[in-house]
């Protein structure tokens, strides 16, 4: 596995080779589970443990600069080309129309969108990012990161004010290294973003711990 970095800044290229290897992967999947009567559940268990690995590889980072407006995320993560994977996925699963509705289709499987998993991906590593040591590397390329207009830290605190936790930005000095903070804050802020907005991800949540 690797991941594409371009001089623009744009991720697009670095995820199709992604997208790419997760469909051979659920073909595998397919494949292996091949049968009339369909058992749903290997097929989620499968997905989980080796499609989804591979839409999210690196999304800690190219997550956020896959969509232009953070602030308008909820419209906009539909037509990302790992959530369209997935959604390719399902939908075969339960055997549904293509034009079938995406939140049901996820709510009937119990899954949320693949996507929501990697903006919290991305919240963690910042946390663990801004509680590294000030010798270390990775925080003196993010304190140099924190002057750019479109960088990481631009799109993280952009994240949190859609998220309405402004106040996380503007206090992480005063988080400790915990392991409660690390896990807790990312967890709290993606239920905040599954249930607010859409009824279908109220549904989703009943049946999805994030852990």
């Amino acid at each position: 596995m690797s991941i594409l970095f371009k001089p623009s800044g744009s991720f697009t290229e670095a995820v199709r080779p992604l997208c790419k290897k997760a469909s051979k992967a659920i073909f595998c999947i397919r494949k292996l589970l091949f049968s009339e009567d369909i058992n749903v559940l290997p097929h989620l268990k499968l997905f989980d443990a080796c499609v989804k690995p591979i839409l999210l590889y690196c999304s800690e980072v190219w997550s956020l600069y896959m969509i232009k407006d953070i602030t308008n995320l909820e419209s906009k993560y539909w037509s990302l080309a790992t959530i369209k994977v997935q959604i390719k996925f399902a939908k075969t699963l339960i055997g549904v129309n293509k034009s079938a509705v995406n939140l049901a289709v996820l709510a009937e499987l119990g899954m949320y969108p693949v996507f929501i998993e990697a903006l919290k991906l991305s919240i963690g590593f910042w946390l663990h990012v801004i509680k590294s040591d000030n010798n270390c590397l990775l925080k003196d390329v993010y304190c140099s990161n924190l002057q750019l207009t479109n960088g990481f830290a631009k799109k993280i605190e952009q994240l949190l004010a859609t998220l309405n936790f402004s106040h996380v930005w503007k206090n992480h000095d005063t988080f400790s290294k915990s392991v409660y903070d690390m896990q807790f804050i990312p967890n709290l802020m993606i239920d905040i973003l599954i249930i607010g907005k859409k009824i279908y991800f109220v549904i989703i949540n009943q049946y999805m711990v994030i852990s």
